[in-house]
C-alpha cells in the first residue's frame, strides 16, 4: 500500500461529508464505502455489524471500534447521515448526553449500561427518522453472540433485547457469555454515540 492511500480515502470522505472533519470522537475509525466496494478494499474487519442496508447498495459511512481484540463496525447510508446533519440544529443539551454515553462505556455496571442505553435511544428518537430509531437488534444480537462463541439461555436474551437486567444476568454469566452481554450493550452505546457525533460535527464544522 502506498503512503498516499490513507491520505485519498480520508479526502474523499471530507468531500462526501465536509462536516465530519469536526468528529470529535477520535476512538473511531472512519471509512467511506462507496457503491459496489469490496469490504476488504477499505479494511473493514470480517466481523462487520450493519446497521442498516448491506453492501454494493449504496454509499455508507463506517464507523470502527475496538471491542476488546475484535472490531466491530456501524455502517450509517449516505442519505441518513446527510439527514442526522440536516436536524442538528434541532438538537440541544449535548454535553450532557456524551457524558451519559461515556459513562455507560466507561463503567463495568451493567444496570449503568443499561440505563444509559435507554438515554440514548431517547436522543436518538428526537431526530425523528424510523430508520435510525427502528434498529434490528435481534441481528445484531445474534451476531455478537457468535462473535463471542457465546451460548446465552433464551431468557437471557430476552433480557438483552429487552434490556431488563434481572433477566439478562440469568445464571450468572462469566467468560464468553458475559462478554457477549457486554458488547450488545457497549454496541448499543455506540450506535447512539457515532449519532452524536455526527451532530456535534455538524454544529462546529
Amino acid at each position: 500500500m502506498s503512503e498516499s492511500e490513507p491520505l485519498d480515502k480520508t479526502s474523499e470522505l471530507y468531500v462526501v461529508f465536509p462536516f465530519m472533519e469536526a468528529f470529535p470522537f477520535e476512538d473511531y475509525e472512519l471509512t467511506l464505502e462507496m457503491e459496489g466496494t469490496d469490504p476488504a478494499d477499505i479494511g473493514v474487519a470480517p466481523i462487520l455489524i450493519q446497521i442498516l442496508g448491506t453492501f454494493g447498495t449504496d454509499t455508507t459511512l463506517n464507523f470502527s471500534y475496538l471491542e476488546k481484540e475484535t472490531s466491530i463496525t456501524i455502517s450509517l447510508y449516505q442519505e441518513d447521515v446527510y439527514f442526522i446533519s440536516e436536524e442538528a440544529a434541532t438538537i440541544s443539551k449535548l454535553n450532557l448526553i456524551r457524558e451519559q454515553l461515556d459513562s455507560g462505556l466507561a463503567s463495568d455496571d451493567l444496570e449503568l449500561k443499561i440505563e444509559q442505553i435507554k438515554k440514548g435511544r431517547k436522543f436518538v428518537g428526537l431526530l425523528g427518522s424510523d430508520n435510525l430509531s427502528g434498529v434490528d437488534y435481534n441481528m445484531i444480537l445474534a451476531d455478537i453472540i457468535a462473535m463471542n462463541e457465546a451460548s446465552l439461555t433464551s431468557t437471557q436474551m430476552h433480557g438483552l433485547l429487552k434490556l431488563n437486567y434481572k433477566k439478562m444476568t440469568d445464571l450468572d454469566p462469566k467468560g464468553k457469555e458475559l462478554n457477549a452481554i457486554v458488547a450488545y450493550l457497549n454496541f448499543q452505546l455506540h450506535y447512539s454515540r457515532t449519532i452524536l457525533g455526527i451532530v456535534i460535527a455538524t454544529k462546529i464544522y
